[in-house]
């Protein structure tokens, strides 16, 4: 794929079926793994199984790119996420309008900075959330300094350094520093799905929570944490990885099926802002499980609202949560298979707008 003054080198997977122009998935890889791991997970064969395309990319800092082509990770992924985004609507084999990110480990970071700032993708998915990779590093630095210990990957930080082309650890902490998802987070509009395992010991579970909290304008955001029920409770789930690969492939086709459903819905929703803003809060202050919706929500005079009726924040325990809603996008459809089971540990809210 044509990037900058080089090419990025990647692997696309056709979806299985007849369909010209199927959904396709852009996966990015974490800090230290290629598009060849990405691969053997099995996760674009269990995409191509549902009619959904992939392309695995050695981004910048990973795989190919950085060993033979020398081209150093960056902060600004949206950077190569356009470039793969416009080598894609080139080929004309994928459908434009459903062309979705992800990322795994680090690339939870790198696929969520994408989504905020290329609108064009469809959806996104963060498979091991990192939220703020600068504080990461300064909690594992301080850990070490507690208690020394083997590290996982021998010479980590000479690595991270040659990983974004930095010469100096106080270059690095000024460079990691700014990769976090603090302020991007709320112009993510897309479908959102953050996974997350439950005893993963890289990344704590806090950063997917304070991720899916953070991404108030997602028109369908969720959160999935991964159980010893479910399986792969480790860092994306290297220790099970199946239950993983098939939740996130079930879901992206679902959000897929629907996506011209989610494009109307995204125009009604910047219709009602701009017509019914005015009456919002006075509609709000009747709907008390609306408003603990969309406390955490930055003050603003605008709430959350639908022309079809306002909705909540399914988060908590089902006995304390609002009745289950019909879709707002699909008013005569029953509540989706995810959102019956408790167990999935799924939260669903609309957007609230800046």
């Amino acid at each position: 794929m044509p990037y900058r003054e080089n090419s990025l080198p990647g692997l696309l997977i056709h979806a299985h079926g007849d369909e010209p122009q199927p959904p396709m998935v852009v996966h990015l890889n974490g800090l230290d793994s290629t598009k060849e791991m990405i691969y053997g997970t099995g996760i674009a064969r269990e995409y191509a199984r549902r009619g959904i395309s992939t392309l695995i990319v050695d981004q910048p800092g990973s795989g190919e790119s950085l060993r033979l082509r020398g081209i150093p990770g960056i902060v600004e992924s949206e950077r190569y996420g356009t470039a793969c985004l416009d080598y894609l609507l080139s080929r004309g084999d994928c459908d434009p309008d459903r062309i979705g990110i992800a990322g795994w480990s680090l690339g939870g970071y790198f696929a969520p900075r994408v989504a905020a700032y290329e609108p064009r993708f469809a959806f996104c998915v963060a498979w091991g959330a990192i939220y703020d990779w600068g504080a990461l590093q300064r909690r594992r630095q301080q850990q070490l300094a507690e208690a020394p210990a083997e590290r996982s990957v021998p010479r980590f930080w000479e690595h991270v350094l040659w990983t974004f082309g930095q010469t100096s650890v106080e270059g690095l902490a000024r460079f990691t520093a700014r990769m976090n998802l603090v302020e991007d987070s709320r112009r993510i509009r897309m479908p959102f799905l953050v996974l997350h395992g439950s005893n993963d010991r890289q990344v704590p579970v806090e950063m997917a929570r304070r991720q899916y909290d953070a991404a108030v304008n997602s028109v369908r955001r969720e959160l999935k944490i991964m159980t010893e029920h479910d399986g792969g409770v480790e860092h994306v789930a290297a220790d099970n990885i199946a239950p993983t690969i098939t939740y996130i492939a079930d879901w992206v086709a679902d959000v897929a099926s629907t996506r011209s459903d989610l494009q109307a819905g995204l125009a009604r929703f910047d219709q009602a802002r701009d017509t019914d803003a005015r009456f919002a809060l006075n509609e709000a202050s009747s709907a008390p499980h609306f408003r603990r919706a969309t406390s955490a929500c930055p003050a603003t005079p605008e709430v959350n609202r639908h022309p079809n009726g306002l909705t909540s924040d399914s988060r908590g325990p089902a006995s304390t949560s609002p009745p289950p809603m019909r879709s707002a996008l699909h008013p005569s459809a029953g509540v989706s298979p995810h959102q019956q089971s408790p167990e999935l540990h799924l939260y669903h809210t609309w957007p609230c707008w800046d």
